[in-house]
């Protein structure tokens, strides 16, 4: 099973972090980012609790925590989470195993 998110409901860049419905955006950041700083993963389901993502072989998997940006950043960050992406780039690899986006910098995990 892949562990290469491909797909993932999220939140736009310029979102007010107070709002639990933000409009969605074509492209997710790798790594939670605060509203105002890139657009993120987002949990839309179960009371704003649940994020949804399709991974590369075809199978959708969800996981929950708080609502709204607080879950978001949980979600994003939680080593290990089913949809986790903590920072990782060419020089900070150290949470690499954690990580299940396929990222901008070409490393390509699964």
């Amino acid at each position: 099973m892949s562990r290469t998110i491909i797909v993932a409901e999220s939140a736009r860049e310029n979102r007010d972090a107070s709002d639990l419905e933000p409009l969605g955006y074509y492209r997710v950041n790798s790594h939670y980012s605060e509203a105002g700083s890139g657009p993120t993963l987002w949990p839309a389901h179960r009371g704003y609790t649940e994020a949804a993502a399709v991974f590369a072989d075809g199978h959708v998997d969800s996981d929950r925590s708080a609502a709204g940006e607080a879950g978001a950043k949980i979600l994003m960050n939680t080593r290990g989470g089913k949809l986790a992406g903590p920072w990782v780039d060419s020089g900070n690899t150290a949470n690499d195993a954690y990580n299940v986006w396929t990222r901008h910098d070409g490393y390509y995990r699964y």
